[in-house]
């Protein structure tokens, strides 16, 4: 009886250890495709662009998610040094997102740069992007005419399909347009 409640408790304790490693080993993300940046109202605004998403996810015992990473859109000029521009996002775990926002020195100086908002699906091979107006005093976004990226998607009909996809939480029934 001893022998048994001992190899029941290895077993268990083995199965719980196998659970963790999977569970809480990084998820290689390496996404470099073709994705559509439009405006929200605007059907003037369109432009196909290349996106590079490269990092890894980090899952806590808890469940909780941490991209770390870079995210790089073609034609972005980002405030922010090249040397600066590893994220680490954490990630809402019932919206599968979180706020991109780059902090760093520049000439010995701190800095922080908010570019806006990630949403991931559940295995990563779909995003979308919204972005900070920059030329807005507000400097915000919002859902009639907020700027967009949307990945993988070459029109703009398959970027609102993903943005509305994987903002449908967020958006508390909501549609994107």
């Amino acid at each position: 009886m001893k022998k048994l409640i001992i190899s029941a408790i290895t077993v268990i304790a083995i199965l719980f250890g196998i659970y963790t490693i999977v569970i809480m080993y990084p998820k290689e993300i390496n996404l470099n495709t073709q994705g559509m940046k439009y405006q929200l109202g605007n059907n003037t605004i369109e432009k196909v662009v290349n996106i590079k998403i490269n990092g890894k996810i980090y899952s806590s015992i808890n469940g909780n998610k941490t991209f770390k990473g870079t995210i790089d859109v073609e034609g972005e000029n980002l405030p922010v040094p090249s040397d600066q521009r590893q994220l680490i996002i954490n990630l809402s775990d019932k919206l599968q997102g979180g706020v991109i926002s780059y902090a760093g020195y520049d000439q010995g100086k701190p800095f922080t740069y908010a570019y806006g908002g990630i949403f991931f699906n559940k295995n990563f091979s779909k995003a979308t992007l919204y972005v900070y107006n920059k030329n807005d005093a507000s400097g915000g976004w919002n859902v009639d005419d907020g700027l967009m990226i949307s990945l993988p998607a070459s029109t703009r009909s398959e970027a609102l399909d993903i943005s509305n996809e994987l903002m449908r939480n967020s958006l508390n029934g909501y549609i994107l347009k």
